[in-house]
């Protein structure tokens, strides 16, 4: 009879856990199905500074406007929203033709095969309930409650964090796209997202495009954007127990002890 309670008892709590797979994710406001076919994926506006002079900081901004291809995502009143920098442009190591704008001495930019390379990078994703997100205004994506905070990965492409080429010319300049690895280290959706699925033993692939605006987005008298495109992050869910599952499973384990215990007294 001890036995067969002690048994109920682990049963539930294996049920309990496993239940997890099939429940939506709820951190900060923010919900998303793991068992989706696209988990997890985030697509998002991007704004941001480039520059093709080695050396430069690559910085920016922007909003996420759907996880796992749902745009349903977050509730009434909330946003997730992200800033990224730290990017230093490499020199590029081929000299490009004097008085070329865009592939000139010192230029961050392959002159032969238009690829460039950056080394460092950080980007931290924000849960805000405000819901005040204005591409003019960068200050409206760094408020929230830090929902991810993540680091560039360079073991892929080491010593590089993220690899990009020129696709082309717009009117107003150079047009091109990148691709990079992030590694989580913290934010209140970390632990659901600290997959190390990825290439690199990373958490999330990062791919994006970009091309020049029509002027700056001048924020207190300094440039927060001369260029706008899309980012697309890739990555996976991971499970983690729900508090009362734990406790489930250690009453179980604890049940368990006394019998092993009661067993032996007799």
């Amino acid at each position: 009879m001890k036995f067969n309670k002690i048994a109920a008892t682990m049963i539930l709590a294996s049920v309990g856990l496993t239940s997890l797979n099939a429940q939506a994710i709820t951190v900060d406001g923010i919900t998303w199905d793991p068992s989706s076919f696209f988990d997890f994926s985030s697509t998002t506006n991007l704004f941001e500074v480039t520059s093709g002079t080695a050396g430069a900081e690559v910085s920016g901004y922007g909003k996420i406007t759907s996880v796992n291809a749902d745009g349903n995502f977050a509730a009434a009143g909330y946003e997730l929203t992200y800033q990224f920098g730290g990017f230093i442009l490499n020199n590029s190591g081929v000299p490009g033709v004097a008085g070329d704008p865009f592939f000139g001495a010192g230029s961050g930019i392959n002159a032969l095969n238009g690829t460039f390379t950056f080394t460092g990078g950080w980007l931290k994703v924000f849960s805000d309930a405000s819901a005040d997100f204005n591409a003019l205004n960068k200050s409206t994506t760094g408020d929230g409650t830090l929902w991810l905070d993540m680091v560039a990965n360079s073991t892929v492409a080491a010593p590089n964090t993220l690899t990009g080429s020129i696709t082309g010319f717009s009117s107003l300049g150079l047009t091109g796209q990148g691709t990079g690895y992030f590694d989580i280290i913290g934010g209140s959706a970390g632990a659901y997202l600290n997959s190390n699925s990825q290439p690199g033993l990373s958490d999330f692939t990062y791919t994006s495009s970009f091309q020049p605006l029509n002027g700056n987005i001048v924020n207190g008298g300094v440039v927060v954007a001369n260029a706008f495109g899309t980012n697309e992050i890739f990555g996976k869910s991971v499970t983690v127990p729900e508090p009362t599952s734990i406790a489930l499973l250690g009453l179980g384990l604890l049940g368990l002890g006394f019998s092993r215990r009661a067993k032996k007294a007799a």
